[in-house]
């Protein structure tokens, strides 16, 4: 323990006490005794209590006293607290900032304090497991302790603490007249779970104590300072953070009927100015609220609360610069409510909350009230009451689908990209208990209207955005792919932003096994767009087309055909498509991109016979895997179409200057194209452009005869000298 007493004495007297003649214990228990009546005496042997080198301990010496012995001890520290210490103690212990400011009576009397708390912690009654009488004067040392904790100086921070540990194992003991150590005792346990970096453990402690706030009294105007502090807890990051601290926050709400609107208040206050990951947790805190409350506070918390959320959430405004949207922080709050309809009176009590506004704000003339109406539809879908009859609840499910066809064909576009994307989630999610014949319309209305939707490219994107919803159910798959070919027009769309979200969408059906993206969108609509489209669309179309055009796990010869047949088929998406393919993740490495145009070089050099017998056929592919080299003649478009990937690949593999290794093994392996196209192709300007292009990309590509002739060229210049 630490030696409270120390600071605040003269230098003891049991410290001069020679070690060869200690005191015996009987001696020791007659001295212990005897200090209850001295102040200076018994603050001594807290000192002692706190010496390693000292055998005396409190809880050992209070042990061996007999229960009469007990009650000497504990009366007489009950009588020299009144004779003894309470005069010396200053009026106003809050204005004391030092101890020298005290009387040296005061000082004496704040140490007999200290050591008390000492004593009283090593009582057998809190430190033996056996139940046993207890004394009725130490009953009244911990009720004084406890009215004193509140009101001494700053320097005895420590004592204050001893004092409330002291209450609270008093508190979980459960022994006599606990409930008079309980309103100081959880004032503190709340200053310490409230202070600047408090451990967790703190908040633990606080809620193992909990209990002690039901006996206060909240109507009483002396509790406006408690109100205050639970408040503060309510928006502290520590208490959300932590289990113990929400199933804090939500006994709080069963503490007083005026509580539960002060403390929720609270919450709505903060709640567009705290974090995201804090909306469900303090979902979390009203579910946990109201799965445990009865009677009026269950009334209280369904009507003020939980109410009082869904009204906010469908009036709530959209959002501005700078500022949330409240639409979602109050949806992320009832989310923990609607994931858990499938829990006892959830869904009833959703309903009958519901009811009296939402199908009212389906109606009203406001498009953004009808568009949150629409959401917190699709969130709290399907809407049930076990007390109805069949019929009723087979009405009851007919009238929310009713109003979902209702805000497809809503006038307000943002109405009805919102019931778009929610119609696809509710269809995707129930697909089993919604009637095939209001799947159909929904469908058709989905794809033959909305998609293709003209007011607002808003719509159209959340049209496809809410199909890839519905595709993560299987069993929509088989109808899905009869009718996404209708989308087909879709590539063509004038908004990028559609684009984008049609591309995601054939991204999603290429993942499915039983769909083909390109029985949506041929691959030649695809490769069309790939010129006009914006880098991030441009990246998603070569992405799809990578596995067509590029398959890794084919032959040389099957990617050199591909190539062929692209660059035949649209050569200005066939360049944009290998000047993007090194970014298409999964599909080509450089190593990959390198092969592959050492292949293409071979097979422009294989496929045109010259007389020349110094040509190493071998050296092309130095340094990489044999390619096929007996691919026939090509035409001269073709031979300009394949240099033309060559050079697109060397410049996009230059852009790479950590593998400079790899750069210039493809520069020499590359050497013989460049010696061979203008020997072979001297009357092609295009070629002899592109053979020079590549030189200047990749390291070590100039051969001599390059060099000869462009020091042939220069000499021409007047006045060069190059002896």
């Amino acid at each position: 323990k630490r030696n409270r007493a120390a600071s605040v004495l003269k230098p003891s007297t049991a410290d001069n006490v020679p070690a060869s003649h200690p005191l015996k214990p009987h001696q020791t228990r007659m001295k212990l005794l005897e200090s209850v009546n001295d102040v200076q005496l018994f603050a001594e042997f807290a000192a002692r209590n706190g010496n390693k080198r000292d055998e005396f301990s409190f809880e050992e010496s209070l042990q061996s006293l007999s229960k009469k012995q007990l009650a000497q001890f504990w009366g007489g520290i009950v009588t020299s607290l009144g004779t003894q210490v309470f005069p010396t103690l200053p009026p106003n212990p809050h204005d004391i900032e030092d101890e020298s400011c005290l009387s040296e009576e005061a000082v004496a009397g704040y140490a007999f304090m200290t050591a008390l708390v000492d004593a009283v912690s090593a009582s057998p009654t809190l430190c033996s497991e056996q139940e046993s009488d207890v004394d009725d004067s130490l009953v009244t040392i911990v009720k004084i302790l406890h009215d004193l904790s509140l009101h001494l100086p700053c320097m005895h921070v420590d004592t204050r603490d001893a004092i409330a540990a002291v209450c609270v194992r008093w508190w979980h003991a459960d022994l006599p007249n606990k409930d008079e150590v309980a309103p100081n005792t959880i004032s503190l346990q709340l200053l310490y779970a409230l202070a600047d970096n408090a451990p967790a453990e703190r908040i633990k402690e606080l809620y193992a104590c909990r209990s002690m706030l039901l006996l206060l009294d909240y109507e009483h105007e002396s509790s406006s300072t408690l109100k205050s502090t639970l408040q503060q807890c309510m928006v502290n990051p520590t208490f959300l953070n932590l289990v113990e601290g929400q199933r804090f926050l939500s006994f709080l709400f069963g503490l007083s009927l005026d509580l539960v609107s002060t403390l929720h208040n609270t919450i709505k206050s903060t709640l567009p100015h705290c974090s995201k990951q804090f909306y469900a947790d303090y979902g979390e805190v009203y579910y946990r609220a109201w799965r445990g409350a009865e009677g009026k506070y269950l009334q209280a918390l369904e009507t003020n609360v939980v109410q009082d959320l869904i009204y906010h959430a469908i009036h709530a405004r959209r959002p501005t610069f700078g500022n949330p949207s409240m639409v979602k922080i109050v949806r992320a709050v009832l989310e923990p409510f609607h994931q858990r309809k499938h829990e006892r009176g959830v869904d009833d009590m959703l309903c009958r909350l519901y009811e009296p506004l939402l199908w009212r704000a389906l109606k009203v003339a406001h498009p953004v009230v009808r568009s949150n109406a629409a959401c917190l539809l699709v969130d709290a879908f399907p809407l049930q009451d076990s007390t109805l009859n069949r019929a009723d609840a087979e009405q009851l499910m007919q009238r929310q689908l009713d109003a979902f066809v209702d805000l497809l064909s809503d006038e307000s576009a943002t109405v009805r990209a919102t019931a778009v994307q929610g119609v696809c989630r509710v269809t995707s999610a129930f697909w089993e208990i919604i009637p095939h014949a209001t799947v159909a319309n929904f469908l058709n209305t989905i794809i033959n209207d909305l998609s293709k939707d003209a007011a607002d490219p808003n719509v159209r994107v959340a049209a496809f955005q809410g199909l890839r919803f519905m595709l993560d159910n299987h069993l929509a798959i088989p109808v899905l792919k009869q009718l996404l070919p209708a989308l087909r027009p879709a590539i063509h769309d004038p908004s990028a932003r559609v684009h984008r979200a049609f591309l995601d969408l054939l991204a999603t059906v290429k993942s499915i096994r039983d769909v083909r993206y390109y029985d949506i969108v041929p691959n030649a609509h695809l490769l069309a767009r790939l010129p006009a489209e914006t880098d991030a669309n441009r990246l998603k179309i070569v992405t799809l087309l990578a596995s067509s055009y590029f398959p890794i796990s084919n032959s040389d010869e099957v990617r050199l055909d591909r190539c062929l047949k692209m660059m035949q088929t649209n050569r200005a998406g066939a360049r944009v498509f290998y000047h993007c393919l090194r970014h298409a993740k999964g599909h080509a490495s450089d190593t990959d991109l390198a092969r592959f145009a050492v292949v293409l070089a071979n097979a422009i050099v294989a496929g045109k016979d010259v007389d020349d017998d110094d040509e190493d056929e071998d050296e092309l592919l130095d340094d990489f895997a044999d390619t096929p080299k007996d691919n026939g003649a090509f035409a001269a478009e073709d031979v300009v179409a394949m240099l033309e990937v060559v050079v697109i690949l060397c410049q996009r593999l230059s852009d790479s200057r950590r593998k400079e290794g790899m750069l210039r093994k493809l520069g020499k392996a590359l050497c013989p194209l460049v010696e061979f196209v203008p020997e072979a192709y001297p009357e092609i300007e295009e070629l002899l452009t592109l053979t020079q292009l590549i030189g200047t990309t990749l390291p070590g590509v100039a051969t001599d005869d390059a060099v000869d002739q462009a020091l042939a060229e220069l000499k021409k210049t007047d006045g060069a000298d190059f002896d």
